[in-house]
């Protein structure tokens, strides 16, 4: 049985557009996600913000609404199966049924070395970086299986899904490291439903929880009698496109890979690097 159909016929303004769709964006209120609801809410998907951080989905949603965008605000823990199972039915209940989740939700943990890494700091980043990503899946895929939607899931992952990118890494490595595992499976086991899953891959981005670690970052190192380079778009100069990622860059991928353009791609990553991963 053919599960993707052939889209040759179809002009790219129709295959690019996601009218009519429902999107679903976690940690959609600050930095990398609030691109991708809004390039995803260009595009024409209704999207839904959701946010552990109940002011900043609401902030979100109104520049998208402002925008002339659909849009709703909704709080959801990714951790928290609860949580997680009411945030998806209110969502189905003002916007209907789910054709797209992104699975942007994460955590950047403050670099330590193999020996200092705290029980806490590893446990908090996997539980939101990993298990996260599942839980919200497991909660959405079965609804898109009922509904027939083909739907797709997009998770992030890094250029740490492929290489140790700093010393001290360890936990952050590990986290997205297993997110890509989480997105090979699910592609396998939900392919012949026709729901597509796929990675997209990072290199650094500049965004307002990247300038916190990084300061956080410089006040640990100091502590110890250390530097740090984390994050330090200096040191990303000698990139072959030169510089490291701001949001839009990689919401731009997720539009196209939540697109019909992307309609014979599943279990693969997307890798938006500036070439990191071919000079380091």
């Amino acid at each position: 049985m053919v599960i993707a159909a052939d889209v040759s016929n179809r002009s790219l303004a129709d295959l690019y557009s996601l009218a009519g769709r429902v999107a679903v964006v976690t940690g959609g209120g600050r930095g990398i996600g609030v691109a991708i609801a809004s390039r995803l809410a260009e595009a024409g998907a209704a999207v839904a913000v959701a946010d552990i951080d109940e002011s900043t989905a609401e902030h979100t949603t109104a520049k998208l609404t402002a925008g002339g965008a659909t849009a709703m605000p909704v709080t959801m823990d990714v951790t928290s199966p609860r949580s997680t199972r009411a945030a998806v039915e209110a969502i189905r209940a003002e916007l209907g049924e789910i054709d797209i989740l992104v699975n942007n939700a994460g955590l950047l943990a403050v670099p330590a070395p193999y020996d200092e890494i705290l029980d806490e700091d590893f446990d908090r980043t996997m539980a939101v970086n990993v298990r996260g990503a599942l839980n919200v899946s497991r909660v959405v895929a079965p609804l898109m299986v009922a509904a027939e939607r083909r739907g797709v899931i997009i998770n992030m992952a890094s250029t740490a899904t492929y290489r140790y990118p700093n010393p001290g890494t360890l936990v952050y490595t590990t986290s997205k490291q297993a997110v890509n595992a989480i997105t090979k499976g699910l592609a396998v086991e939900l392919g012949p439903a026709g729901i597509r899953v796929l990675d997209i891959a990072p290199t650094v981005v500049e965004t307002p929880g990247l300038a916190d670690l990084r300061e956080r970052s410089r006040a640990k190192a100091a502590e110890a009698g250390r530097t740090v380079e984390l994050g330090n778009p200096d040191a990303f100069r000698h990139l072959p496109l030169g510089r490291i990622a701001v949001p839009d860059d990689i919401a731009r991928v997720v539009a196209f890979a939540a697109s019909d353009a992307a309609i014979l791609m599943t279990g693969s990553t997307l890798a938006v690097d500036a070439g990191s991963m071919v000079v380091r």
